[in-house]
């Protein structure tokens, strides 16, 4: 019994160090984020990223989240782009299999790169920002997985 309880308490020991470097590289991705949307709107002379600019038209989302035992972060956009790989490969390879194309080529008009609103040649600066922004999702996702793990962990414990 002894040596259980111990071997959970430095699992969630481990745990807790993990979350807060998470939280620690967490925070430094969100304001690296903003750091680079200012350098890319003080280097852009004519237009200004901020949201005078930003295009409202309705969208399909690109990012979801599924929701099951842990949290998952879906990118439909990567998805999409993915399975364009797929289908150039098997185009290549001379093994075209039936899809509906329609449906995806419909899917992907939907599915549009946020970043694209504002035009195509972008400032490095801004898909820099667009990245720690990802990655500062991607990492909001994994804390909360791993807050749900040491609640669970706590709760043994306590018992």
């Amino acid at each position: 019994m002894n040596n259980e309880q111990d071997i959970k308490t430095i699992k969630l020991l481990n745990l807790l160090n993990e979350y807060q470097e998470l939280t620690n590289l967490h925070r430094s991705s969100f304001i690296n984020g903003f750091l680079n949307l200012s350098r890319a709107n003080f280097q852009s002379e004519t237009l200004k990223f901020n949201k005078d600019s930003w295009d409202l038209r309705i969208k399909n989302s690109n990012k979801i989240i599924k929701i099951d035992d842990e949290l998952e972060l879906m990118d439909n956009l990567k998805a999409i782009d993915s399975e364009d790989v797929e289908k150039e490969t098997e185009i290549k390879n001379r093994k075209i299999k039936s899809r509906n194309t329609a449906a995806l080529n419909s899917e992907k008009s939907i599915l549009k790169d946020p970043i694209l609103q504002f035009g195509a040649l972008v400032p490095k600066e801004l898909k820099l920002s667009q990245d720690n922004f990802n990655e500062g999702l991607r990492l909001s996702v994994k804390l909360i997985n791993l807050r749900r793990e040491i609640e669970l962990l706590t709760k043994e414990l306590d018992e």
